[in-house]
């Protein structure tokens, strides 16, 4: 079993975790930290059991003691965004996974993260782009091609009042249709263009939904780095 100087054990944190007996790691963590309040190590894995706990305030201020020794630490920046995710927080997510790449320029979790990020909030070209770069790298990555073709239906989507917007729900997301801001001269009454629209509208929504719940399901199950 590894220690390294201050007593730290990684094989033993690591099996605390693989049993999710969190309460017990962090009262391992907390006396590491009486002895050695700086200890990166036990600073970032106590951000990460708080964070499987949902106390994601205290998350974010031990990730920050970390980073205010450590600011280019790379793990550390990625699990805070992920944090800041969990809060709500998505534009500050988008800019911790900014400093990531920053860093490591092809960390695909970092780009296919802020590319979801980016598809949510609407700009559907930009995630797009990031998901092309994903594949640029990783060419097999299925998950990326099915959110360039998710970004593509958005793109060339012409619809004269509704959009699609994606709303986040728990650790999935749902479709709902919102009034654009106008982007078109409205023409006609809003009933004839929905019975003109409505079976498109079906068949794309429905899509969509299938393509979000499966991606979803798999990459949102277990993303923070330990």
């Amino acid at each position: 079993m590894y220690h390294d100087a201050s007593g730290f054990s990684y094989d033993y944190i690591d099996s605390l975790l693989e049993k999710n007996e969190f309460e017990q790691a962090l009262v391992y963590l907390d006396g590491i930290l009486e002895e050695n309040p700086n200890h990166r190590d036990s600073l970032f894995y106590k951000g990460y059991v708080l964070d499987e706990m949902g106390r994601y305030d205290e998350a974010l201020q031990n990730y920050d003691k970390v980073l205010g020794d450590w600011p280019n630490d790379f793990e550390t920046l990625y699990n805070r965004a992920i944090t800041l995710e969990n809060l709500g927080e998505y534009g500050a997510a988008i800019q911790y996974y900014d400093r990531v790449l920053a860093i490591h320029p092809n960390d695909v979790d970092s780009l296919f993260y802020k590319g979801v990020l980016l598809y949510d909030r609407g700009s559907y070209h930009e995630s797009k782009s990031i998901f092309e770069k994903i594949l640029k790298i990783k060419p097999n990555d299925v998950d990326a091609r099915a959110y360039i073709e998710k970004n593509n239906q958005q793109i060339n989507q012409e619809l004269p009042f509704l959009g699609i917007e994606t709303d986040r729900v728990g650790n999935g997301f749902e479709n709902r249709q919102v009034e654009r801001s106008g982007d078109h001269q409205v023409k006609g009454s809003v009933d004839g263009i929905m019975e003109n629209m409505a079976d498109n509208s079906i068949i794309l929504g429905g899509i969509g939904i299938v393509i979000t719940i499966i991606v979803y399901w798999y990459f949102f199950k277990t993303r923070s780095r330990v």
